[in-house]
């Protein structure tokens, strides 16, 4: 919906009062929806701050390191490294947190996908 929403007011046909009201509209409407899911989830003080446009730091993974290692084990993955933006520390609004692992011989595509899964959740985005 958003990236409809990005091409209408970026493209080259005039954009009238009535369809800016209605996409508003229906942005509220999905904000109330959304803030409904947000309540009934755990509650998370980096996925809060997230929320508010802050960004995942690397003191942020450092404090879940444990947990971050031990579900990367349980997946077959070891040697886990982060890199890019919150590394470097311009991660912005929006960026993901990149790791690079090493994973066990003969662990399969799936697992992978799991792990990805997983690590997502445990810095917070998941709540």
């Amino acid at each position: 919906m958003l990236n409809l929403l990005f091409a209408l007011l970026q493209g080259p046909a005039p954009v009238t009062y009535e369809v800016l009201c209605e996409v508003l509209r229906l942005l509220r409407q999905r904000e109330r929806v959304l803030r409904r899911r947000l309540a009934a989830l755990p509650r998370s003080e980096i996925a809060d701050r997230a929320l508010r446009g802050d960004n995942v730091t690397l003191d942020d993974l450092r404090a879940r390191r444990g947990d971050i290692l031990m579900i990367a084990a349980r997946h077959g993955a070891g040697n886990v490294r982060v890199f890019g933006s919150v590394v470097r520390g311009d991660a912005g609004l929006g960026s993901d947190v990149d790791f690079l692992v090493d994973m066990e011989t003969g662990r399969s595509l799936m697992d992978r996908s799991r792990l990805a899964g997983r690590t997502v959740g445990v810095v917070g985005l998941r709540g």
